[in-house]
């Protein structure tokens, strides 16, 4: 059996650069130059900040510490860990909302009389709004994953200071860290990957059951967390409640135990959000009439249905 979501991401690599809906809707569009503030603006806003810094450093001298030192990094590790999940909402309201907007002006309707129907123009819109501006898996992703990997070398630099402590030496538990760094990185990167095509998925069907933007782009937000919450909740119910139950029962304990329970729960974690991918594309097929290509051809990077 063929792991869908990740020929479905394979697929969203490579778009169908031929096709004119995807050079148009991907086109990066001309910047507008930002307005800039006449003299006496910047003045009374300097002035106005100066006057905030001084109030609030003045009052609130023990909130910002908290601040400082608290917040952005509470933020960071959140950010860190939701980047999937706050990707694949961003792209199924965003290809959601551009299916319509082609739909509105025509566009959509009349490139779907052709013979390759109106799955490629979807896709066509999908695949060129992730590549609008090189925003697809772009400089926002590498930075989350630096982060990422700085965090998780924190993880293997405190199991190598244990088991060089000669007080509490533990092989098991350096090897246990280890295997926790690993799993962790293969989840960062399975999840980055899974929401994405969630996502995308989401943004292709909702636009075949509502007509207004406005529609469209709320229930996409909504389709998408429902998702997305559901199946971690599913993970969290099976693989931290059921699974450590399951394996007491079964006399898996000790060290064993300890070393096969993250397995199971990354798989059970892999296996709810590919059930979920595959639902979503079997609707998506049905919402199409059937006219869905095969996603073995759709990785030959456009060529079915430029």
């Amino acid at each position: 059996m063929t792991v869908l979501s990740l020929q479905f991401w394979n697929a969203l690599r490579r778009p169908p650069i031929h096709h004119p809906l995807f050079r148009r809707v991907s086109k990066s569009r001309p910047v507008t130059p930002p307005r800039r503030l006449t003299r006496i603006e910047r003045i009374g806003l300097a002035l106005l900040v100066i006057g905030l810094v001084y109030g609030v450093l003045r009052y609130f001298a023990q909130m910002i510490f908290v601040f400082i030192f608290f917040i952005p990094l509470g933020v960071t590790m959140l950010y860190m860990a939701l980047h999937g999940t706050l990707a694949g909402l961003y792209w199924a309201v965003r290809v959601s909302g551009a299916i319509t907007r082609e739909r509105e002006r025509g566009i959509y309707d009349l490139l779907s009389t052709s013979p390759y129907g109106a799955f490629s123009v979807s896709w066509a819109i999908c695949t060129g709004c992730q590549y609008y501006d090189q925003t697809f898996n772009g400089i926002g992703a590498q930075r989350v994953w630096y982060s990422r990997i700085f965090f998780l070398t924190l993880l293997m630099l405190s199991a190598v200071i244990t088991l060089a402590d000669p007080r509490i030496r533990s092989p098991e538990r350096f090897f246990s860290v280890a295997e926790l760094v690993v799993i962790l990185g293969i989840a960062f990167y399975i999840d980055d990957i899974q929401s994405t095509v969630i996502g995308s998925l989401i943004g292709l069907i909702v636009p075949q059951l509502s007509r207004h933007a406005l529609d469209t782009r709320v229930g996409a937000f909504i389709g998408f967390l429902l998702l997305q919450v559901g199946a971690y909740a599913l993970t969290f119910l099976v693989g931290f409640v059921l699974l450590p139950q399951i394996n007491a029962n079964l006399g898996v304990a000790g060290w064993l135990g300890v070393f096969v329970l993250p397995v199971q729960q990354f798989a059970v974690f892999f296996a709810i959000r590919e059930l979920i991918v595959r639902a979503l594309w079997r609707l998506n097929a049905l919402l199409h009439d059937g006219d869905v290509s095969d996603l073995d051809m759709l990785t030959r990077g456009g060529r079915l249905i430029c």
